[in-house]
């Protein structure tokens, strides 16, 4: 027990020796990985949303400030989520695709277009991202006008209206450029570290 300790203070020890000699190293490797991830926030495009809300209804004559029971919540909460769904369909993608003369194939403007429930509810919140706010903001648009007819044809059961205007700001997405020098400064620590550790290695045997 007593010879372990020992060894595991000397491994320690000849860590920290490492590390000491190497300090340098590690410094430039984390300052130089930071300046990277930072670099490379200022060769980002800024990107743009535009957002609008929906609410489904699980009976056509329902609106908002109609007194509803709690079946008829968890039915349109069900439905909310299958409309998510139904949105990014293939099928609805190709319509906007159409109707916003959008250059792109499908897996491109899916990865624009982000559509989902509000937490639990029936509400369903659409947000596009674009490098284009006024882009973003009529595909937001398009979304918003074909999903009671495409909800119709494919579900035919309650209905789906807007409950908040597409709207964009036009201010861009700020970059998180903090996020990215921590990054880059862990980057450079792991290189550092088994750059160290190769060293050592090759010391060891020599």
């Amino acid at each position: 027990m007593k010879d372990n300790e020992e060894y595991i203070s000397i491994d320690i020890k000849r860590i920290l020796k490492s590390l000491k000699d190497n300090i340098l190293v590690l410094l430039i490797a984390i300052v130089l990985c930071a300046g990277i991830g930072y670099g490379s926030t200022l060769k980002e495009k800024p990107t743009y949303t535009a957002s609008a809300q929906m609410i489904v209804m699980n009976k056509s004559n329902d609106s908002i400030s109609d007194e509803m029971t709690d079946s008829d919540i968890s039915a349109s909460n069900a439905l909310a989520q299958i409309t998510c769904n139904l949105l990014m369909s293939n099928d609805m993608l190709e319509s906007i695709i159409k109707e916003c003369s959008f250059d792109g194939s499908i897996s491109d403007l899916s990865s624009k277009v982000n559509i989902s429930t509000i937490g639990s509810t029936q509400l369903i919140q659409i947000v596009v991202t674009d490098y284009d706010p006024e882009r973003a903001l009529n595909i937001c648009r398009e979304i918003v006008k074909l999903a009671p007819e495409k909800y119709d044809e494919a579900i035919g059961i309650g209905s789906v209206t807007e409950v908040s205007s597409p709207y964009t700001s036009g201010v861009p997405k700020s970059v998180n450029k903090t996020k990215k020098m921590l990054a880059g400064s862990f980057v450079g620590f792991v290189i550092a570290m088994l750059f160290i550790a190769v060293k050592s290695v090759i010391a060891k045997k020599q």
